[in-house]
């Protein structure tokens, strides 16, 4: 993907420090068109986010309840996504479609107590032909 002033790569976000750590470097939108969303135009995007549930860490706290949490969480934060993304002008477009093991297994999360809920594309609008 191509955002300024972070290479290429996949990374996880931590919301402890307020940093990004890298998983694994270099250029993934072949791997996102081809083995996970299917769809070409996804590719183009200048940032793939995935919202990922903890649902052990949920489950602790809240019990069964935590997996309901946990759902209503990443919808909280995938509209806050689709409001700062149009705010800065940029277009914006979220998918449950996509190949859920593919993604986890990058993230190298479990898809059990950790798993892939959205998929959330981010970049500049292209002109309609």
């Amino acid at each position: 993907m191509s955002v300024e002033g972070l290479p290429e790569g996949i990374y996880h976000f931590d919301s402890v420090s307020h940093e990004f750590v890298e998983i694994e470097t270099g250029d993934f939108r072949r791997w996102l068109n081809e083995d996970v969303v299917f769809q070409e135009e996804f590719s183009r995007a200048s940032v793939a986010i995935v919202l990922v549930g903890s649902f052990e860490n949920l489950r602790e706290k809240y019990g069964l309840r935590g997996y309901r949490l946990a759902l209503i969480d990443v919808g909280h934060v995938s509209e806050n996504i689709y409001l700062v993304s149009t705010a800065l002008g940029l277009s914006v477009c979220a998918t449950t479609g996509f190949v859920d093991d593919e993604v986890d297994e990058a993230l190298r999360i479990d898809g059990v107590d950790r798993a892939s809920l959205v998929l959330i594309m981010v970049g500049r609008a292209s002109p309609l032909k």
